[in-house]
């Protein structure tokens, strides 16, 4: 009451967010999912967790009769008990959750964008470093903008995040969860938490048992319902990795690509190549649609010099009002 909320942003998984965590310090990735498994952050089967799926829509159900919602940032169920409910607990569903909670707007989980975090590696976090940024898998809710007024459509997705070591999400660390709120008159407002292990799911699974149980759960858990047009072509800057063979004409031919789907270049990294067969660069966008940078991806690998899919997330800028 009061407010106008903006935008919503989440870092909903423990899991995840302790696996990149641990590929940040140096490890590679099945190396730390098997440290998840054993710690029992994930399970024998941790799809649910890291490429951001699951049966989102019964999660929906299930908060909204057992009004668990107070425990978004505070309970993940990949504990090795929960074998089941831990398929629940993915952030596409939380942020759908956390979206119609901020904006009243219900948004159907399978229409989400969804990027795990299955194809992140070690050299993502050396070209994060030197942007002065971390990787996270983040939850997004946010009204579209175009000069600031922020009552343009709603965007939901999930994606792995370039965030400034400066935001307070980069403060999230271990299976550490958190929350940020972007509000007209509050500004921002951040809710942490544990992510994932016994105690803490135990506790918040408990409280809502009990709130059940004794008839003191939110009779209404979603206070308002608004008709907000959803449209989850997102608008971003982006980061892509190509992984290439080298030769003549790379850069040139990546960037009549990007011209081609009306994508503009923001800047061009790249390490020493020390092995021409394999190597990387990165390239920096302009802010543009999800929808555009995927379509330059997917001509970019049918090119020869390609030697797989580009890697790409979309990334925070100096500009957005959630970096510092």
């Amino acid at each position: 009451t009061g407010d106008i909320i903006n935008e919503v942003m989440g870092i909903c998984n423990g899991t995840t967010n302790f696996m990149l965590g641990k590929m940040e310090a140096g490890a590679d990735y099945d190396e730390v999912l098997k440290e998840a498994q054993d710690l029992g952050f994930a399970e024998a089967d941790p799809s649910a967790d890291v490429d951001g799926y699951g049966e989102g829509m019964i999660c929906v159900l299930l908060v909204t009769c057992f009004v668990v919602i107070i425990h978004l940032t505070t309970c993940n169920f990949s504990n090795g008990y929960f074998t089941r409910f831990e398929m629940l607990t993915d952030v596409r569903a939380k942020i759908a959750i956390l979206a119609k909670l901020a904006f009243g707007t219900t948004v159907p989980v399978d229409t989400i964008p969804c990027m795990g975090i299955t194809n992140i590696s070690v050299i993502d976090f050396a070209y994060a470093k030197s942007m002065g940024c971390t990787i996270k898998l983040v939850g997004t809710a946010v009204r579209q903008s175009q000069f600031g007024e922020h009552d343009g459509a709603l965007s939901v997705y999930v994606s792995p995040k370039l965030v400034p070591n400066t935001h307070l999400l980069a403060s999230a660390t271990g299976c550490g969860n958190a929350v940020a709120i972007d509000s007209a008159n509050l500004g921002i407002a951040s809710y942490t938490g544990p992510g994932a292990g016994r105690y803490a799911t135990a506790n918040s699974i408990v409280a809502d048992i009990l709130r059940v149980a004794n008839n003191t759960s939110t009779a209404s858990p979603f206070p308002f319902s608004s008709n907000i047009e959803i449209d989850n072509d997102y608008v971003s800057a982006f980061y892509i990795r190509i992984s290439f063979q080298d030769g003549l004409g790379i850069i040139r031919r990546i960037g009549e690509l990007s011209e081609s789907q009306e994508v503009s270049i923001h800047s061009i990294l790249q390490q020493p190549i020390t092995d021409r067969m394999a190597a990387d660069t990165v390239v920096t966008t302009e802010a543009c649609k999800y929808s555009q940078v995927k379509a330059l991806c997917e001509l970019i690998e049918k090119e020869d010099f390609a030697l797989c899919a580009p890697v790409f997330m979309p990334m925070f800028t100096g500009s957005e009002y959630f970096c510092a």
